[in-house]
Parts: structure tokens; C-alpha cells; sequence
């Protein structure tokens, strides 16, 4: 049986048909997630990411549930003859999102794009007439207005992309009629469209160009005028060389017609000048929200529009997961693009599971970002590195690389030449890669964070429960993923207080299991993480001591028994995990976690089977590998293992606050362990057991049998 293809258009009214057949696509809300993903051309988004692109800050306290019955009924409309249990075709589930997929023919912005690469391909061998008649087939394809009648964050940024993707191949067009002699025809929509986008440089190029050629002198020095003296109020520069050079042409024979348009390309080519076919604007949009780090967005904003050296600038944002390196690199990206006029080029560097993307993934997006057809990209990374860095060159462009693994996973994804920047942001500190200049992002400021959800649960309602207010956002350790999550659902649930939720995080077994809404969540971020550490960092993490006091900070050479580690090798862990931002090192030998992740790392068992949150704090105190807060406990679960537990010694450790004067506290952690026993083990100290006095070998050596660590 014949299954006819779903078609889809979105440039203009989003519609679908079967065959001859219009389908009816359901409410708005409906048709805003399919439109999302449509958009996306296969590539899986987050249920997480699509409430926020459908809903932003409205999103309802079920949104989730809600996305999952709109997919639901997508499927059903888009396949209706699927078998009951059939794996979808369309519509899929990607680890924990969707994508759709569909054949390129089957999309009007594929196939908008596919024209315009093949007229880049006719252009580029120097058959201009081809070029314009794809170009024009590629604008045909077009309605008034892309996602008409849609709205949402995620479709707001979509149109105004998919606009200044129209604007290039009408740019683009309008140049090919100009370059064969079409001057005359096109000069009213060159007029129109030059008075609607009055900065817009290239458009106003053309404009100069067809009134020199139509012999319209004084008006071409007139629009001259017009677009010198609007790029310097606004933008505070001069034209470009291309609009410079033909304004003195006109000035110097009266016509324009010495130099035409061809040979202007070519020696525009010739002086490194890009290709302006290519405008490239994938950065994601702006976050409506946001707030404080001004003196974090200052100093991103600084590097990245410094002078250029010898490569690429590489600016790296680094920090705690949660702590807001997107959303500041996002930010302070809006806030430069027009010092890269050729473009900005944007990629996610982690899959929706967790897992690193591979680099050849994402440069196959820059390329068809540049026009470049799939039958073109080169199956191997290192043909599309060459590729790539050849339509880099010559460009000053802003390259966007969001939640990098690490140095090697970038290092194939720079720019050749040393016009463009690159802007990443990881929880790792990307030290591999020579010339980078860091900025390590940390918690928010109290005002910040207050400020932050005073705007998400109203300034009124923040006010009358100030002291509350500033409870709570100390109660999340001024983490921004945390404030954030709490004021969601202080905004989504009006009759609850700000004072009910602080209660609740006193009273809860743990605040991690407050600090979720939806499908964000503060664990769920710190769990990720702490899944890609190898087995020692992770016995390392399981085993520090805990932060049970704000900023308590310990000594590497006061937790080297505990770790089974001489004292330099502790120290070698420490600081590794203080690469990775999962410790922080507020003096040389020093190391705290932060509150939140300090509670994180409570939760971890010996054989990380998952998170305790559910357990209450009888089974909690004795879970395998689980370290206790106090002497007591510790003494009480090892009498449940042992008839002998050990005696336990103090180490000094000491608070290390941010802005105020160190005190010192104290941490109990165990004594040292019955060497004799240690020794006994065939594999220490890789598996012995460090935490208890009496450390029995077994066959293996995978567990101790006094302790069940």
C-alpha cells in the first residue's frame, strides 16, 4: 500500500497536506511545537527547550504533559494508518525530546534553501541568468509572512531568522539583475527595500549602483549620503570598501558605468572581501529575563570585540553546571553581533542525551549554514575542517560553540584566519587550547538574585515578602538554575507564599528534591555532570567531605587517607575536579564545594545506583558507601557492619567566605585504616577500602566486607 507523504509549509501560514487533502493541524499551541520542530530539519530538541521556545515564562505548571498530548496528537494526524506499538516515522523521540523527520522535497524551507544553493553553485561557475532564475524560484516559494498567526519566544526567533534569510536571496537576486543589465526594472523595489532596512549596507550598495548605471547622478551621491550618515549615527562606523569605492566612481565619471558590477566582485574577492551571498544568523535568541552579571557581560563583551592577533580569539566562558554560562555567552553574542556583520554561526556541542556531538556533525551545520548542499559536505572531518576554514577565510564572523566536553571536542571547530572569534562555553576550563582568554562564571551576587526573582514572581509580590525573598535565594545557594526553578513555581502557583517554599526546603530530607519544575531541575544538571566523570574523580567526589556549613573549605593533605591517596595525589584530584568546575579552590590547597553540590554528592553510593532522595534518613545513613554528617552517625551505621568501628580524629578546616574574614570550623572524617589490611589487598589503592579499620580481602577485592563500602 502507498503511504502519500505528508508536505509541510511554514514560510508563511504553517499548512500541511496529504496527497490533494489540507490537514487540519489543531490549536495554536499545537501548531507552534510543530512548526518548532519542522524548523529544526531533523536535528531532536528537549521537551525542556520546547516549553521554553512555545510557552517562555508562561509556561503552564503541566507543561510538560501538555507537549507529550500535542505529540501524541500530531503522530496520529500525520501518520493515521500506523500499527498500534509501531515505532514512529515522522515524528520521533529522541532520547528525552522530538524531531521531525521528512524528506527535503517535503518542506518549502528545505527546498527554499536547496534553490539557494544551487543558484550559489550557478553564480560560483559563472552562469548568472541560472543563478537568478533559482533565486526566484526560491522566493516564489514564500508568503507574506513566515509562521503567520503563531506565537512563542522560540517562533519569534525563528521568523525574524527566517526574514533575514528571505532578505539575503532577495539581496542576492536583486544583484544578479542588476550585474545583467536588469538596473532600470528592479530601481523602485531597490528604493523600497533600501527605506525599509536603512542600515542594511549591501542593499544600499545595489541602490547606488542602479541609479550611477541608470545615469541618476546627483540621487546616487544623495543615497550615498543617506547611508553614510545612518551608519555613523547608529553604528559609529563608515562604509564599507565596496559602497566607498563606487561612490567615488560615480563622483569621478558621473555614471557609475566604469566599474561594473562583475568586476567589482572580483576585485572584492581579490582584497579578502567575502562572498555577501552568505549571511549566516543561527544564534539562538536573547534571554527576555535577563539579569545582573554586568560586569561579567562587560568583560565578555571587551574580549570579544578586542583587536585579532595571529589566530582565532577564543573566549571561554566556564563554570558550575546551573551557574548560567548559555545564557550569559547568548546575551552578551546579541549584544556584539553587529561588530561580525558577516554573520554568526551557532552550535549546541552536547546531544540531547548528555553525550558529546560529534564535531563533523556540527561543522555539516556551519556548511549547509553557507549554502553548502548535503550532496557537497564531505563524509570525512577533515575534508569538511578544509572545508569550512576555506569559507571562513576572509570573514570576520562570531562562532557560538554552547556546552563543550572539552578542548579536543572544539579544537577541529575554529576558524582558520584570525578575523572571527570564538565564544564557548563548558563546564571545563579549556586549558588545551593556547591563547584562550577565560572567564570563570560564578553564583550570582544576593542583589542579583534577588533582583532576578523579584522579575519572574512580580516586584510587588517579591516586596511584601522581602525577608523571605532573601531567604530563598540563600536557600539555593544564589545558583541561577535554582532561583530560577523556585521562582517558576512561585509564578505558576499564586496562592502559594515565598515563605511556604523556604519552609519547605528547611523541612524536606533534601533541597535538591524541591529545585525541579517541569522537566528542569538543579540533580538532574549536577547528575549529568558527575555521569561523565571516569571511576576515580567520581570515588574522589563521593568521598570529600561535606559542606555542611556555608563556604566550609578542607585541606587535599587533611582528606588524603579518606581517599586512600598520599597527599599529593589527593591534591592531583582535587584540583581535576576544580578543572571540571565540580570544586572550587578559593586559596592554594584549599577546596569547597558548593552547598547545592555538596547535597548532590551526599547522595552518591558507593556502586552509584542512583540518588537516595526518596529513601528517609534511617535508610539514608546506611546506604552502602554513604558518608555521614556527624560522629554519631558515622559510629551508629558502622555498628550495624561491625563490632569495632573506628575511632575518628578531627581535621582542621575552615570557612573561606566570599567578602568576609576565613573562620575555622572543623570536619570528622575516619582515622587511619588498619594498614596491615590495606596492604593485604592484591589491587590497593585502587578498590581497598579506605572508610573503615578492618579491611578484609575478597576474592576480587571490589568491597569491603566489614563496611559493605
Amino acid at each position: 500500500m502507498t503511504v502519500d507523504i505528508v508536505r509541510f509549509a511554514v514560510l508563511g501560514r504553517l499548512r500541511a497536506w496529504r496527497g490533494d487533502r489540507e490537514l487540519e493541524l489543531g490549536p495554536r499551541q499545537q501548531r507552534t511545537l510543530l512548526a518548532l520542530l519542522l524548523l529544526r530539519q531533523g536535528e531532536p530538541v528537549t521537551a525542556g527547550q520546547l516549553v521554553s521556545e512555545v510557552w517562555g515564562e508562561d509556561a503552564p505548571p503541566r507543561a510538560v504533559g501538555t507537549l507529550r498530548t500535542y505529540v501524541s496528537r500530531l503522530r496520529k494526524l500525520l501518520e493515521p494508518e500506523r500499527d498500534a506499538g509501531a515505532a514512529p516515522e515522522v515524528l520521533v523521540s529522541v532520547c528525552d525530546g522530538y524531531a521531525v523527520r521528512v524528506p527535503q522535497d517535503a518542506l518549502d524551507v528545505a527546498e527554499f534553501e536547496s534553490f539557494v544553493a544551487a543558484a550559489e553553485r550557478e553564480r560560483m561557475a559563472g552562469r548568472p541568468a541560472e543563478s537568478r532564475d533559482l533565486l526566484g524560484s526560491a522566493l516564489a516559494l514564500w508568503g507574506e509572512e513566515p509562521l503567520q498567526g503563531l506565537t512563542g519566544p522560540g517562533i519569534e526567533a525563528q521568523r525574524a531568522r527566517l526574514a533575514d534569510r528571505r532578505l539575503a536571496a532577495l539581496e542576492s537576486r536583486l544583484a544578479l539583475d542588476v550585474e545583467l543589465g536588469g538596473h532600470a526594472a528592479v530601481l523602485g523595489e531597490l528604493v523600497a527595500l533600501a527605506e525599509r532596512h536603512p542600515l542594511r549596507e549591501p542593499l544600499h550598495a545595489l541602490l547606488v549602483r542602479a541609479l550611477g548605471l541608470c545615469g541618476r547622478r546627483d540621487e546616487a551621491q544623495a543615497a550615498f549620503a543617506r547611508i553614510r550618515r545612518a551608519l555613523a549615527e547608529e553604528l559609529g562606523l563608515d562604509p564599507g570598501h565596496e559602497l566607498s569605492a563606487l561612490a567615488r566612481d560615480i563622483a569621478a565619471d558621473g555614471g557609475g558605468r566604469t566599474v561594473s558590477l562583475a568586476s567589482s566582485r572580483s576585485a572584492e574577492q581579490a582584497d579578502g572581501e567575502p562572498d555577501r551571498l552568505r549571511c549566516p544568523a543561527q544564534l539562538p535568541g536573547d534571554i527576555a529575563d535577563f539579569t545582573g552579571r554586568a560586569g561579567a557581560v562587560r568583560e565578555v563583551c571587551e574580549l570579544l570585540a578586542a583587536p585579532p592577533e595571529t589566530g582565532a580569539t577564543v573566549v571561554a566562558v566556564s563554570g558550575l553546571g546551573g551557574v548560567g554560562k548559555s545564557a550569559l555567552a547568548l546575551h552578551a553574542a546579541h549584544r556584539m553581533r553587529t561588530g561580525f556583520p558577516h554573520g554568526q554561526l551557532y552550535a549546541d556541542l552536547r546531544h540531547p542525551c548528555g553525550h558529546p556531538v560529534d564535531p563533523a556533525m556540527a561543522l555539516g551545520s556551519f556548511l549547509r549554514a553557507f549554502g553548502v548542499a548535503d550532496t557537497d559536505i564531505p563524509a570525512g572531518t577533515a575534508e569538511r575542517i578544509s572545508f569550512f576554514r576555506a569559507r571562513m577565510a576572509g570573514r570576520r564572523m562570531l562562532v557560538v560553540l554552547d556546552n563543550a566536553a572539552d578542548s579536543d571536542q572544539i579544537r577541529s571547530l575554529l576558524p582558520g584566519t584570525a578575523a572571527s572569534t570564538v565564544l564557548v562555553t563548558s563546564g571545563a576550563k579549556l586549558a588545551g587550547l593556547p591563547g584562550t582568554r577565560f572567564v570563570h562564571l560564578d553564583v550570582m551576587a544576593p542583589d542579583e538574585a534577588l533582583s532576578l526573582l523579584g522579575r519572574v514572581i512580580g516586584p510587588e509580590r517579591a516586596a511584601a515578602e522581602a525577608e523571605d525573598c532573601t531567604r530563598l535565594v540563600a536557600a539555593c545557594g544564589f545558583l541561577p538554575l535554582a532561583v530560577r526553578i523556585m521562582a517558576t513555581r512561585l509564578a505558576t502557583r499564586p496562592s502559594w507564599t515565598v515563605a511556604s517554599l523556604v519552609k519547605r526546603m528547611a523541612e524536606r530530607e533534601g533541597r535538591l528534591a524541591e529545585l525541579k519544575v517541569a522537566d528542569l531541575a538543579v540533580e538532574g544538571v549536577f547528575r549529568r555532570e558527575y555521569g561523565r566523570l571516569p571511576e576515580p574523580l567520581r570515588r574522589a567526589f563521593r568521598l570529600l567531605p561535606p559542606a555542611d556549613e556555608p563556604d566550609a573549605a578542607f585541606r587535599a593533605v587533611d582528606v588524603a587517607a579518606s581517599l586512600g591517596r598520599p597527599p599529593h595525589g589527593a591534591e592531583e584530584l582535587c584540583e581535576s575536579l576544580v578543572d571540571i568546575s565540580l570544586l572550587e579552590s578559593p586559596a592554594p590547597g584549599w577546596y569547597r564545594f558548593h552547598c547545592l553540590l555538596a547535597e548532590f554528592a551526599r547522595t552518591r553510593t558507593g556502586n552509584d545506583t542512583g540518588v537516595h532522595a526518596a529513601a528517609g534518613p534511617e535508610q539514608r545513613s546506611s546506604a552502602p558507601g554513604q558518608r555521614m554528617s556527624s560522629p554519631e552517625q558515622r559510629s551508629s551505621a558502622s555498628g550495624q557492619r561491625s563490632s569495632a568501628p573506628g575511632p575518628f580524629t578531627v581535621a582542621p578546616v575552615r570557612r573561606v567566605s566570599r567578602g568576609r574574614r576565613p573562620k575555622a570550623v572543623a570536619y570528622v572524617r575516619p582515622a587511619a585504616w588498619d594498614r596491615a589490611g590495606y596492604e593485604a589487598c592484591p589491587t590497593a589503592p585502587r578498590t581497598a577500602c579506605t572508610c573503615c579499620t578492618a579491611c578484609t580481602s575478597c576474592t576480587a577485592c571490589t568491597s569491603c566486607t566489614s563496611c559493605a563500602s
